[in-house]
């Protein structure tokens, strides 16, 4: 466990309110604590909000369907920075029919996780590519 994680343990433990109170507290932004771990991609943080130890199931399922000041859930934040593997932690501690639901929750540009999939993280990914790319291309090459 990282330091960020440590202090977010020690945080829900001497909290002033209840646990869920804790996690549901946003910053200026609307965004929750696992809102912010997903935009960051800090996987040790969502871990430990999505443990059995610390919430259930529909509270879980709460946390995730939460939206920020713009419209985002923490699915739609993982996905807009490009860190699928905190969708997939996410996704696996809420029940088939909560993982359905969550993912037709829009944005507030009125798409679903899935359309977001289909042209952000591709858009980024083909970017990437092409200046990775390019770059190659414009690289002296050693000569043996």
């Amino acid at each position: 466990m990282n330091d960020d994680s440590s202090l977010l343990e020690w945080l829900l433990q001497i909290g002033t309110g209840s646990i869920v109170d804790t996690l549901q507290t946003t910053d200026k932004e609307g965004f929750t604590v696992l809102q912010a771990a997903c935009r960051v991609g800090s996987t040790d943080i969502v871990d430990l909000v999505t443990s059995e130890r610390v919430i259930d199931n529909i509270i879980l399922t709460k946390l995730i369907s939460e939206t920020s000041l713009g419209g985002d859930t923490a699915l739609h934040v993982s996905l807009k920075c490009d860190y699928p593997l905190i969708l997939h932690k996410l996704l696996k501690g809420v029940e088939r029919e909560d993982r359905i639901r969550l993912m037709t929750l829009r944005d507030s540009e009125g798409r679903t996780s899935e359309e977001i999939t289909s042209t952000d993280t591709v858009k980024y990914r083909l970017a990437a590519a092409v200046l990775k790319c390019k770059s190659n291309t414009l690289t002296p090459r050693a000569h043996y």
